[in-house]
């Protein structure tokens, strides 16, 4: 007599998940690491240039404010640019956005937008990853395991 293994609940699915979410989470709060101060920084300046002004360019702040930022900034054809990619920019507007309206000051809470933001990054790669094993299980001939 061939026996077979229950499938897991959805009730314990779903505790699973918000587990494992929680964790997510924890751990990105809670990390030691200052991870604000690498290549992202100037992430959220771009980001709030294009919320404020519809520009990439920086001209439109002082020079304190840019150098602090450094060698991540550079001049091209006399205006100041951000050496990095602009993918994670333009994917950080709606969170300055947000931030704007709630009266946040985006350039010096810098640091804590980007922790969020790796929050948001992190849950969204768990439920990722959460639903391609959940589709793979589903398709594969061992569907009780």
């Amino acid at each position: 007599i061939p026996t077979t293994t229950p499938m897991i609940s959805n009730r314990i699915k779903t505790g699973i998940v918000l587990l494992m979410t929680s964790l997510v989470i924890l751990i990105n709060v809670t990390a030691k690491v200052p991870a604000t101060e690498g290549d992202s920084y100037g992430t959220l300046l771009v980001a709030d240039s294009l919320v404020r002004f519809g520009k990439f360019s920086l001209e439109n702040y002082p020079r304190e404010i840019l150098d602090r930022y450094g060698l991540r900034i550079s001049q091209t054809h006399g205006l100041p640019f951000y050496y990095f990619p602009l993918g994670s920019s333009i994917l950080s507007i709606p969170l300055v956005g947000i931030a704007r309206l709630l009266g946040i000051d985006v350039l010096a809470e810098d640091a804590i937008l980007q922790r969020i933001m790796a929050c948001i990054s992190s849950v969204f790669t768990l439920v990722l990853m959460l639903r391609i094993g959940y589709r793979w299980r589903d398709d594969c001939s061992c569907k009780n395991y």
